[in-house]
């Protein structure tokens, strides 16, 4: 996608290792996916959008994944157009039961704030805490979140081709 400016386009500090979702799933409009951070170290990790124009909010609505499995963000930064607004802290999400499950919470600003690219970095985490199989340390799961409810367009999602998915499977077929 370009990054001219003439279509919105998103990135972020990482992505789970071997996860086929893009950071984009944080804006795609779609609560089933979500983008995920790094496991073992999902705080200060941070998602980005670029806007093809500037939107004015005064709050963020922030779908977490909260299911017991992945870590939850207890605080956000939120910078516009390269400037911080603040650190917010989170109300209190609760984990649901099932594999994936979300919780809505709103994110209030300190006051109105306008612009066109808007980055949530998650500086306060609640640990979801495993064992690591190869070393058998204790590692924090990943986080997720699966919505950013900036106005707008939502982001779709990359085209996977066939081609370009049986040209993937083709280099990672042992010899």
């Amino acid at each position: 996608r370009p990054h001219d400016g003439s279509v919105t386009w998103v990135r972020a500090s990482s992505v789970l290792n071997g996860s086929l979702q893009t950071p984009a799933a944080a804006f795609d409009g779609d609560p089933a996916t979500a983008w995920t951070t790094v496991r073992s170290d999902p705080d200060r990790q941070w998602v980005e959008v670029n806007l093809t124009g500037p939107v004015t909010v005064d709050s963020i609505p922030l779908t977490v994944v909260a299911d017991g499995l992945h870590s939850v963000p207890t605080e956000v930064e939120v910078l516009v157009d390269g400037a911080s607004v603040g650190r917010i802290p989170l109300p209190e999400v609760v984990d649901g039961t099932a594999q994936g499950s979300v919780e809505t919470v709103d994110v209030p600003l300190p006051g109105s704030v306008t612009g066109s690219t808007f980055r949530v970095r998650l500086t306060g985490i609640r640990p979801v805490v495993t064992q690591a199989w190869v070393s058998d340390n204790e590692v924090d799961q990943p986080a997720a979140i699966a919505e950013i409810g900036l106005p707008g367009e939502p982001v779709p999602a990359l085209p996977r081709s066939e081609e370009h998915t049986s040209e993937l499977q083709s280099h990672t077929e042992i010899s």
